[in-house]
């Protein structure tokens, strides 16, 4: 097939040695990483951290404009329901992504969803976390 014209894309270039090293050693410590996630699983003691798995960076307000949407629909979910069912987990987690000294751009351009996200921060800050419920087995055996 000639490399030239519209064909130009389907080229292929065979990998250098040293590309091909790279590529099986981060096959490799991927492979590796991965079965140290699994153990951590089966032991119950796997714990992510909180990142934007597109930049590695940790989420805050203002990174993404989704997720300060969303942040700001579940925390206004929680407040109506006075917080009966949050964990000290989720409301740690709310508060430390709006621990930032202002609010996302995109909710202070709304003054209404700004006071709306403050008051309910500060009810959050306020409320007292659900205790933590024991996992149940799924098929409780008699």
């Amino acid at each position: 097939m000639p490399r030239i014209g519209p064909f130009k894309g389907l080229g292929f270039n065979s990998p250098t040695p040293q590309t091909e090293d790279l590529y099986i050693k981060s096959i490799n410590k991927t492979t590796d990483d991965y079965r140290v996630l699994l153990e951590e699983v089966r032991a119950g003691k796997l714990v992510l951290p909180n990142r934007n798995l597109d930049d590695g960076k940790s989420t805050e307000a203002g990174e993404y404009s989704l997720a300060d949407d969303t942040y700001a629909d579940l925390l206004a979910k929680l407040t109506a329901h006075n917080f009966d069912k949050t964990s000290t987990q989720l409301r740690d987690n709310i508060l430390g992504f709006y621990a930032g000294a202002t609010l996302p751009a995109e909710t202070q351009k709304d003054s209404t969803r700004r006071q709306e996200v403050l008051a309910d921060l500060s009810q959050l800050k306020a409320a007292t976390p659900a205790p933590a419920v024991a996992d149940k087995p799924a098929n409780p055996k008699p």
